[in-house]
Order: structure tokens, then sequence, then C-alpha cells
């Protein structure tokens, strides 16, 4: 009998080690991952939204949906930073309040993001239609409905806080169709790049071929990082009955970070095209 007690004894206190082991180690991942998202990201895409609103002394139509994606990028680190003072002061407001934020993660950047590919799109595929649109009041239509979006996610986000499962389920068919936009203009733009366009000929249809190519590797990278981002939220969402509490809460948080991680291909895409990256400099 005592050598069994001793045996229940041992094996509760291994797996209560493992346990907080695991913890432990989530605990420093989600922590390093947030402090590299207010250290570099977070000022990165301020110092991005400078530049978009003093250059020329206004806003550039062509650039107003990377501008709120940026808009939305330095709300959601609000998210981290309230994160770090939850679990060091532990209190349910900031608690709340991260959870409000973190929305502009899981809905404004995907949505932000299908509007650049959208737009690309009609500039390749659809030229006469793009001059058409061309003007800065359909972005600002267009953006408004994103932001209404996301604001009603924040806002169901923080009354399902005590029923997740279904919000993240919500959230799985948002990622299928944005990715499923994505893709499709992605793949057009491929295909109009390698179909000539009627009556183009030497440097016309150089330049117009190096503007296609260019889109093409916006939308490329957009659908790639896509997902890379979102892919391991689908997957674990859908394991979800079939895994344990600890394991769920461990693989959310690890995709969580990589999603974090990946906030930085706006800022590198916006640099580089405009010529800021210190290596690119030097």
């Amino acid at each position: 009998m005592e050598s069994l007690e001793e045996n229940r004894v041992n094996s509760s206190n291994q797996t209560s080690y493992i346990y907080y082991t695991t913890l432990s180690w989530f605990y420093w991942l989600y922590f390093a991952v947030n402090t590299v998202n207010l250290l570099l990201c977070f000022p990165s895409n301020g110092f991005i939204l400078w530049l978009m609103v003093t250059r020329a002394g206004r806003v550039n139509a062509l650039e107003f949906f990377s501008l709120n994606l940026t808009v939305s990028e330095l709300l959601y680190g609000l998210s981290s930073l309230c994160g770090f003072i939850s679990v060091f002061y532990n209190v349910v407001s900031v608690a709340v309040a991260s959870a409000f934020f973190s929305i502009f993660l899981f809905m404004g950047r995907p949505l932000f993001q299908t509007c650049i590919c959208v737009e690309r799109y009609i500039a390749v595929v659809h030229p006469v239609l793009f001059l058409q649109l061309k003007t800065l009041k359909y972005r600002v239509v267009c953006c408004a409905a994103v932001w209404l979006l996301v604001l009603g996610a924040c806002i169901m986000q923080v009354l399902m806080l005590n029923n997740p499962i279904l919000a993240q389920r919500c959230y799985i068919g948002v990622y299928l169709l944005l990715f499923s936009v994505k893709l499709f203009c992605c793949l057009s733009v491929l295909r109009a790049l390698r179909k000539p366009g009627p009556g183009t000929g030497g440097r016309d249809k150089e330049g117009s071929d190096k503007v296609k190519m260019k889109s093409f590797k916006v939308l490329l990278i957009i659908t790639v990082s896509t997902v890379l981002t979102y892919l391991p939220f689908i997957i674990t969402f859908t394991l979800h009955g079939y895994i344990s509490q600890e394991q769920f809460s461990t693989s959310f948080g690890t995709c969580t970070c990589f999603a974090v991680m990946t906030g930085f291909i706006h800022p590198f895409l916006y640099l580089h095209r405009t010529g800021k990256l210190p290596c690119i400099q030097c």
C-alpha cells in the first residue's frame, strides 16, 4: 500500500512539474514575442504612419489601405501593452481591454490585407475600372465598412469571453473566405502577367510587365503570410474537441506568438518600397 501511495504521489508530482514547465515556457515565449512587438513592430508602424501622413503634405490615395492597416497594427500593439499590465497586476478591466485590442490582429489585419489584394487585382486585371475607382472616396467607404466590422468583432469578443469557442469558429469562416479572395486575386494577376495585353509592345509592354510583376509579388507575399498566420489557428480550432485544454491553450498561444511575428511583413514591404530600410541605404 505504501509503495502504491508513493508511486501515485511521484506520478502526480511529475505531471505537475511537466505542466508548470510548459506554462513557464509559454509564459516566457509570450513575454519575449510581445516585447519584440512593442520594441520593434510598434515603433516601425509608427514610423510608417508618420511617413504616410507627412510625405507630400497629404495622404496618398494609393496608400490609403496601407495607412489603415498600419493604424490597425498600432492598435494591436495596445493589446500587448495591456497584456503585460494584466500579467503583473491581474486587473480584470485591463485583461478585457487586451482581448478587445487583440481583434485588430485577428480581424483588422486580414480584412485590410484583403482590401490591398483586391485593389492590386483591379489595377492589373481591370485597369479601366481602376481608373474610375481611383478617387479617395471609394477607399474611404471601404475602410469605413471594414472598421465597423472590426469594431463589431471587438465588441463580440468582449461579450463572449466566457464562450470563446463560438467566436473562434466564426473567425475560421472569415479566414477561409478572405484567404479564398486573396488566392483568387493572386492567381488572376499571375494569369494576367503571363498573358500579353492587346496592342502592347516594346517599352510599353516591358513597363506594364514590371507593374504586374510588382503587384504579383505583393499579392504572393500577403497570401503566403496569410497561410502561415491563420492556418495554424484553423487547425487548432478544428482539433479543440480532440485535445486537452492545456494542449489547446499552449497551441493557441504559440499560434498567437507566430502571428505577432508575421506583423513585421507590412513594415518591411513599405520601407523596402520607399527605400527607407537601412540595408538598402547602405
